[in-house]
């Protein structure tokens, strides 16, 4: 994982600047001189954005039959899987 990687908040299905455009480095605990990124630092204008989309996309996803839905979920469990040694080394970073 490169240290020069900036990362968003993801909103709304889209990577968005936090609204006070404040942000903060995340070092690797184990090598304190590893930079792992740079993160957006969100607010409460943020965290009420975020809800209002998810409030909005439950609409439409309880209107998506339920066949589709399981379809959606199982493949986001089949990434999640076949990722899971790459989650796994980042998270613990």
């Amino acid at each position: 994982m490169k240290g020069d990687k900036n990362y968003g908040l993801y909103i709304n299905g889209a990577w968005v600047e936090s609204v006070s455009h404040e942000t903060f480095v995340s070092d690797n605990p184990a090598r304190p001189k590893q930079v792992l990124g740079t993160f957006q630092k969100g607010c409460k204008e943020d965290v009420c954005k975020a809800v209002e989309a998810a409030e909005k996309a439950f609409e439409r996803w309880s209107e998506t039959p339920a066949p589709k839905r399981g379809s959606i979920l199982l493949k986001a469990a089949q990434l999640l899987r076949d990722n899971k040694e790459q989650f796994a080394r980042e998270m613990t970073m």
